[in-house]
């Protein structure tokens, strides 16, 4: 097991995409995820509601987990490029085996 940083892997795609003010534009967010950032935050919120496992959890420890958005940025970015499991780990905080799940 790697302890990882849920919270800051989920708060840099936040910070980056989705804040009020985000570092990179739409543009930026299109080329790199192959889809407009509206259509992203859509896919996101129906499948938080419709698959628990892209729910956000307590763990056993009572440490919040991944995050949905976390979990769907690995999904579709693997998608998108292709990319190995383990390319978003240092970004996103998030394990191989939990990206092949997503």
């Amino acid at each position: 097991m790697i302890p990882r940083d849920h919270e800051g892997g989920a708060d840099r795609p936040f910070n980056d995409y989705f804040s009020p003010n985000p570092v990179y534009p739409e543009h930026i967010f299109r080329r790199r995820f192959r889809l407009g950032r509206d259509l992203f935050v859509k896919i996101v919120n129906v499948v938080e509601q419709r698959c628990d496992y892209f729910k956000q959890r307590k763990d056993v420890a009572q440490q919040l987990g991944l995050s949905p958005l976390q979990k769907c940025t690995a999904a579709i970015r693997m998608l998108a490029y292709g990319s190995p499991t383990d390319i978003l780990d240092e970004y996103i905080q998030i394990g191989e085996s939990t990206t092949i799940e997503c």
